[in-house]
């Protein structure tokens, strides 16, 4: 169960459909798409999973929502609710049946719900790995929101750079990450693929197997796809 849950999980990258929408039909679910990647074993990591329940646990943390207020999202979606429910102009408005945005919000409701109860389960000594699409950067390159997401990690795992375009023997010439300066050109190599520390955190960037695109080109140029295989022991060597 550990390795299916570390192995498979997975969240959303910057160009890939919402997980959640409104249908051809005008109903709310889950996207076809990753309806299909949940009947193939694949896990979408929207809550925090504990991965070992020891003295000490080990989770695995979507970071995207780890700044989320529950007690105001939850107060946000019951008065959202309530004006939908006694203002026609309002589900006018939306686009949408009664039905879907009432669906859309017990979705979110229940989901907050849920992240809630597996926080309050978390603890200051438990271990955490966080999976982010946009990898960390160091300090002057972080908004102090950003940067106070990654304070209780002990690793980071990341993807978005697909290692870069790249030119043989000379590294990376350019990544497609608005976090660097210069546009990306000529960045730290450390910060485009594989393990760095930055600001007191390990991570690993992934160079990954996709090619993205920006534009009519790929940012994939010289940078081989890779799967990569992270042994975690009890000790460091």
């Amino acid at each position: 169960e550990f390795r299916r849950v570390l192995f498979r999980s997975y969240v959303l990258g910057d160009r890939d459909p919402p997980y959640t929408d409104y249908q051809a039909d005008g109903s709310f679910g889950v996207n076809e798409l990753y309806q299909r990647a949940t009947e193939l074993g694949a896990i979408y990591l929207d809550l925090p999973v504990n991965l070992y329940e020891g003295d000490t646990g080990l989770w695995l943390l979507p970071a995207s929502s780890l700044l989320l207020d529950t007690q105001s999202a939850l107060t946000s979606l019951d008065a959202l609710e309530q004006t939908y429910l006694n203002d026609e102009a309002a589900v006018a408005a939306a686009g949408y049946s009664l039905e879907a945005l009432l669906q859309s919000i017990d979705y979110r409701r229940q989901n907050t719900i849920a992240f809630q109860a597996q926080m309050e389960l978390h603890t200051q000594n438990d271990l955490n790995i966080f999976l982010t699409h946009l990898p960390a950067m160091p300090g002057k390159y972080q908004t102090e929101t950003t940067t106070s997401i990654y304070k209780d990690a002990d690793l980071i795992l990341a993807g978005h750079n697909h290692g870069g375009v790249r030119l043989p023997l000379l590294g990376c010439l350019r990544v497609f990450n608005e976090q660097f300066p210069r546009g990306g050109w000529l960045p730290n190599n450390a910060l485009v693929s594989g393990l760095s520390n930055l600001s007191g955190w390990t991570q690993y960037i992934s160079p990954g197997l996709g090619t993205g695109s920006v534009r009519w080109y790929s940012q994939r140029w010289f940078s081989t796809p890779t799967i990569t295989l992270i042994q975690l022991t009890k000790s460091v060597a």
